[in-house]
């Protein structure tokens, strides 16, 4: 509500004016005003003792005729007199005057009243009877007796006139005495000029003067604050300066010192609250003195309010920071995961299994190695369908995982293989653990199934040289359990290493053989190249890791376990040299030229360079030197390049599996084929670009596939959602600085990402981003800029986040 301000010549006007007034009421108090109720009652007291006078001597004279003669003139003459009567004491009325029977309604003949008064009669000593008279009644309205006051009449007269003489006088004599007058026009207007509010006040901070800034602030008018202490404006320090009590301008009118920069408070126009930085300076004469202050009073109520504005948004924003750095882990999680049983795949054990191997060895801790495979798996799928399968794979798993420790490692190797780690744990430990797991798995049906499988059991007591040594000799003790009969737990000895081209005849009787080439890639290597490909370009990462998930289930029957983790990591490596490949060609939306085709395929070369220069292994160079090669050598000018059954098998998987992940993948110049369509692309060229009996075999291994049976149309990878959660993490961490160069670069490089996955809403609010920044917006703007980007990111985010948990692949992860 608008507080109404009264100018000062109008208070004192009316100040004057009560003043006035309250003298004639103590006039009327004291009695000395005359009554008129009061004067009528006297008089009508006097007539009556006149006319009981001359009655009484006319009754002496029996002189009635008289009497009625003079009742008659005196009603008659007397408007406040209505009627009147001669009454004997027996009630007779011996003369009348009026119609007395209507006006006499006296109930207590004996007692008058101020309207019915009788004055009684004597005969000696004797009542005669009593002189009657009815007077007209004084109960009038209150109006007309409050009007009927001498003292009501004079206020109304009076006050008026007086009051506009008041005013008149007052407004006069102020505009003499204005403190203002003496400031001379040019002061004024210079002070007007300024955008801070200020006020001049005596040396009792009685207001003297204000500039158009201050009275605007508080909606005051410039005068009505004339003559008012400043303090008596009801301003609030801080909390942390209540203590202080002085306002600045009293500290410097008693310190002679200026005080700057005091935060004060104070309700404004409509109610509101309103926030000054105010500074005080004394006002000293020539001799000395402090004779007042001038205050100024520099309005920051709106950066206050944006202040209050950006640390709510800053905190909604680590909030916001919070939820996807989890969002982020969780993806990380199920990047290590195998979606089906939870428990960790293939490129997160080989990592895993390198650091338990390294500190066994460095602390001379024992460690062993499980292989595991359920017996006739295939013919569970091909009998009772894939959804029985999924759920027998996911029983195992978690009878592994419940008769492990806390410290040991469950691995989803590939399709119903799993491969344990156990930790301090000797040959002798493994082989009861193993037959434990066999004997849990074999005493209950699963879904009326009977299920069993076969383990073999390796040991650092064989005195394996690396991981895949150690994985090797499990993989050879698996399947001399399962050529021994299945359902056993078999522990690796020597004399297997010479029966291992008999015993992988058993893996697949169709398919060409590949003895164990004993060459170990560290994974944490291949893991640190895929990282910074993936940070260059998501999708060519991701391309590679699919690429090498499609070999390694390819490879499995064909080739040794160890010879089978080296094709998967040529698979993942192929296009590592993509990391030397320009921006401009690598991320073009459009199709390439020639000449930047030809730049393209010499990463192929530098692929070559890097895996030569990174790792020591002879066969994890051949396989990316020779993987684009046509079967039939029509591809190679050189006729003394391999063709047909001399290329490496692990280089004509990789290129098979190379094409079909590159039809079925989006490219902005095309669009990517369904399965079907791939499938069919590889019959086509078989004999020619591909190896045939190896393109059936490929064709079977992706049709058994969990997510090549959904046709690969799930949405997006994990891998995905994990780089664009990076992406948006980062320029959460950028914003919150407001370092706008790096916000800039990081919204592009979220734009670009979004682009290439057609995610335009996301495109859209990070571009709105990176114009802002490159434009200097304001850090407010920005915020809510990244609030609505987040908004858009919703549909990424993790649902399922308790699927992530490490503790189904490994306890104690």
């Amino acid at each position: 509500m608008k507080r109404i301000r009264i100018h000062p010549v109008v208070r004192l006007s009316l100040g004057l004016s009560i003043f006035v007034m309250t003298l004639l009421m103590a006039v009327e108090m004291m009695g000395v005003s005359p009554d008129p109720q009061k004067q009528i009652l006297d008089s009508r007291k006097k007539t009556c003792e006149s006319l009981a006078v001359y009655t009484a001597l006319a009754i002496q004279k029996e002189d009635f005729s008289a009497i009625q003669t003079t009742i008659d003139i005196l009603v008659k003459r007397n408007a406040d007199i209505l009627s009147a009567a001669l009454r004997r004491q027996d009630g007779v009325i011996l003369a009348r005057t009026g119609n007395h029977e209507r006006h006499w309604n006296n109930a207590d003949e004996k007692v008058s009243t101020l309207q019915n008064v009788q004055v009684p009669l004597f005969d000696g000593s004797r009542r005669w009877g009593a002189f009657e008279v009815s007077f007209a009644d004084l109960r009038t309205h209150w109006l007309q007796r409050l009007w009927d006051r001498p003292l009501i009449r004079i206020l109304v007269l009076i006050l008026p006139p007086a009051f506009l003489g008041f005013f008149l006088i007052m407004r006069r004599t102020l505009r003499h005495l204005d403190p203002t007058a003496v400031v001379p026009e040019r002061v004024k207007l210079t002070l007007d000029s300024l955008v801070e509010g200020v006020i001049l006040m005596d040396q009792n901070e009685r207001i003297v003067l204000t500039n158009k800034a201050f009275d605007k602030n508080l909606g005051t008018g410039r005068r009505s604050l004339l003559g008012r202490k400043a303090s008596d404006l009801k301003w609030q320090l801080p909390r942390a300066l209540r203590e202080a009590e002085e306002l600045p301008w009293q500290q410097a009118i008693r310190e002679g010192v200026s005080q700057t920069a005091i935060p004060l408070y104070i309700r404004g126009g409509q109610g509101r609250r309103q926030s000054f930085m105010v500074s005080g300076s004394p006002i000293i004469d020539a001799d000395g003195k402090t004779r007042g202050a001038l205050a100024t009073f520099d309005d920051v109520t709106h950066i206050e309010a944006q202040n209050s504005k950006l640390q709510m948004m800053l905190g909604e924003l680590k909030k916001s920071r919070d939820e996807v750095r989890k969002q982020n882990e969780a993806l990380q999680i199920l990047a290590t995961q195998d979606p089906l049983t939870g428990c960790l795949n293939r490129r997160a054990f080989f990592e895993r299994f390198e650091v338990e191997f390294s500190r066994a060895r460095r602390y001379r801790h024992d460690l062993a190695c499980i292989m595991t495979d359920i017996d006739h798996f295939k013919r569970i799928n091909d009998e009772h369908g894939h959804q029985v399968g999924d759920e027998v794979l996911k029983k195992i798993s978690g009878i592994l995982i419940d008769t492990l420790r806390d410290t040991d490692v469950v691995c989803r190797y590939g399709g119903e293989e799993f491969c344990l780690i156990l930790t301090e744990t000797a040959a002798r430990g493994a082989r009861n653990t193993a037959e434990r797991i066999r004997q849990a798995v074999s005493v209950e049906p699963i879904w009326g199934i009977p299920v069993t499988i076969s383990l073999g059991v390796a040991s650092l007591e064989e005195a394996a040289a690396n991981p895949s040594v150690l994985l090797g000799y499990a993989d050879k003790a698996l399947y001399r359990a399962k050529n021994s009969g299945r359902n056993r737990v078999v522990a690796y000895t020597e004399a297997m290493d010479e029966s291992v081209e008999a015993d992988s005849g058993t893996r697949d009787r169709s398919a060409p053989t590949q003895a164990d080439s004993g060459t170990h890639v560290p994974q944490h290597v291949v893991n640190a190249l895929m990282l910074a490909l993936e940070h260059r370009d998501i999708s060519t990462a991701e391309h590679a890791r699919n690429v090498g998930d499609l070999c390694a289930a390819t490879g499995q029957g064909l080739m040794s376990i160890n010879d089978c983790a080296l094709l998967e990591a040529a698979g993942q490596l192929h296009d590592i040299g993509k990391l030397g490949v320009p921006d401009n060609i690598l991320l073009k939306p459009g199709p390439l030229t020639e000449e930047e085709w030809q730049i393209m395929r010499d990463h192929e070369r530098s692929s070559v360079d890097v895996i030569a220069a990174t790792f020591m292994s002879r066969e994890l160079v051949e396989i990316v030197t020779y993987h684009g090669h046509w079967y039939d050598g029509s591809s190679s000018e050189d006729p003394s390049d391999p063709r047909a059954e001399d290329l490496p098998l692990g280089a004509r998987i990789l290129h098979i599996a190379n094409a079909f992940d590159a039809m079925i993948s989006q490219r902005p110049y095309r669009r990517k084929r369904t399965v079907t369509e791939a499938v069919e692309e590889l019959r086509r060229c078989a004999g020619t670009q591909f190896d045939p009996k190896l393109v059936e075999r490929f064709i079977d291994v992706v049709r058994s596939r969990d997510d090549a049976r959904q046709e690969q149309t799930s949405g997006l990878s994990n891998t995905v959602k994990l780089e664009i959660g990076r992406q948006v993490e980062s320029l959460l961490a950028e914003v919150n600085t407001a370092a706008w160069n790096d916000v800039k670069l990081s919204a592009g490089l979220l734009a670009s990402t979004a682009e290439k996955y057609g995610l335009e809403a996301i495109a859209a609010a990070a571009g709105e981003i990176e114009t802002a920044a490159k434009n200097k917006h304001g850090q407010i703007e920005i915020i809510e800029l990244t609030s609505k980007l987040l908004g858009v990111c919703g549909a990424l985010k993790v649902r399922d986040v308790e699927k992530a948990e490490v503790g189904r692949g490994s306890k104690a992860a």
